[in-house]
């Protein structure tokens, strides 16, 4: 399990975007299997496992658009505040 800070935007030019602190947590590795397909394997931190998933070109998703998109979050179990000063 992997928890993420995210930002929510009205009609990005992409489904997710994903940045260095996730590469950096995840140990995310792109594998370019041909000029069309792509893939990210990512490593769970706590656990070890790997996952593959498979990415579209730009404009390309399988999504469905017209679906209900839902977010589902929980708070961590674990979280520290310290203030400083």
């Amino acid at each position: 399990m992997v928890y993420l800070q995210i930002h929510v935007l009205q009609s990005p030019a992409y489904d997710i975007l994903l940045g260095c602190p996730f590469d950096v947590l995840t140990r995310s590795m792109i594998n370019t299997l041909s000029d069309v397909e792509t893939t990210i394997t990512i490593t769970d931190p706590n656990t070890g496992q790997r996952r593959t998933i498979p990415t579209f070109p730009h404009g390309k998703s399988k999504r469905n658009h017209h679906q209900n998109v839902r977010f589902e979050t929980e708070a961590p179990r674990c979280f520290h505040c310290q203030k400083h000063g």
